[in-house]
């Protein structure tokens, strides 16, 4: 019975507090002080909507700075570069796949945004993300360390492998969208944009010892570029004292060409050995997310705001390695490995309105 009541008690107060008719925004889509309100979202406005509206002036500038710092990892199921065998007496071999697992790197992202006059609180804004990435790994196991992107014909195997996956990304954003309030705390900002992309990824592996004495370096690459569409909706949950929710998804679909290369070169003598190349079109999904939390101060056109959270962004069918398979009669054919590339971590970041 206890429980009933309180969750009952939960219902009616969020009720209240969603519906009730002592907005904090104007009719223009503006926060409003409320003396009278207990939890006051730190807004002290100096002049009335109407002052605008007669010549369509702008009050203030309504220019918007952002800046983030990022601190993401890229994860991929796509970035195996050599499996080690063990031997057991009298059962078959156990093998474990070596991958790189990258580490935490840090980015940034940099913005640029304006509420459009006589628009009705339409907001264009420009962002560019830049993230790098640098991760090593390490195979030891004498005699049985095989490599995965050499020429596998005469059975190469190594006493040591070692392998180093770089990932450096830069994405442009150009976006415009709506903001409105449906709800007392809750505001919604559906938006449509336009996407640009340079992603540059290289897996290198060196293998030494074994039967491949001095070794062989396997340098592999893909460059990726392109552009495309990308929708998405934000949504600011309002607390009080300035405290607010954020979530926010976009789904973006890009047209893109990858540039693939595969060479190995002998350590002895810096010949190659082999090597592939192979350029293509394709269209790649992207999936985003952020989770997190918002507190933000107004006090007549000056609007400054902090945010932290959690953010992710998917890119499918990004990673295209090509990898030697064994073939006993022929000159190896090529194996097209193809997996997505995900970016997540903690994002962090300020931004100021005047």
């Amino acid at each position: 019975m206890l429980y009933r009541f309180l969750m009952l008690s939960v219902l009616v107060f969020t009720c209240q507090n969603l519906l009730a008719e002592d907005y904090y925004y104007d009719d223009d889509g503006c926060y409003e002080y409320v003396e009278s309100e207990p939890c006051e979202p730190f807004y002290i406005p100096c002049y009335a909507a109407d002052d605008c509206a007669p010549s369509c002036e702008p009050c203030c500038w309504n220019i918007f700075l952002n800046a983030d710092y990022l601190f993401w990892q890229a994860r991929s199921d796509q970035l195996a570069y050599a499996f080690t065998r063990t031997i057991l007496p009298s059962t078959l071999p156990e093998s474990k796949i070596q991958r790189v697992d990258p580490d935490f790197s840090s980015g940034v992202r940099l913005g640029l945004g304006t509420l459009l006059p006589c628009f009705d609180c339409w907001y264009l804004s420009a962002e560019w993300t830049y993230y790098h990435s640098k991760s090593t790994d390490t195979a030891n196991k004498i005699g049985n360390t095989i490599p995965l992107y050499i020429d596998p014909q005469g059975g190469p195997s190594a006493d040591l492998a070692e392998a180093e996956y770089r990932l450096e990304l830069n994405i442009a954003d150009l976006s415009i969208e709506k903001t409105f309030c449906p709800l007392r705390r809750l505001t919604l900002s559906p938006s449509i944009g336009v996407r640009g992309i340079w992603l540059d990824q290289d897996l290198d592996a060196n293998f030494t010892g074994g039967n491949l004495g001095a070794g062989i370096f396997s340098k592999n690459s893909i460059n990726l570029k392109g552009g495309g569409l990308r929708t998405g909706l934000s949504t600011k949950w309002d607390i009080c004292y300035g405290f607010s929710l954020l979530a926010w998804s976009n789904f973006d679909v890009l047209w893109t060409y990858l540039d693939v290369s595969q060479r190995s070169i002998a350590n002895s003598d810096g010949t190659t050995r082999d090597a592939t190349k192979d350029a293509l079109y394709t269209v790649i999904p992207v999936f985003e997310w952020f989770l997190g939390a918002r507190w933000e101060r107004k006090v007549c056109c000056t609007n400054v705001s902090a945010r932290v959270g959690w953010e992710e962004q998917y890119f499918l069918n990004a990673v295209q390695f090509n990898m030697l398979t064994e073939n006993t009669t022929a000159p190896s054919p090529i194996a097209h490995q193809t997996g997505g590339l995900g970016l997540g971590g903690l994002t962090a970041g300020l931004s100021i309105g005047f």
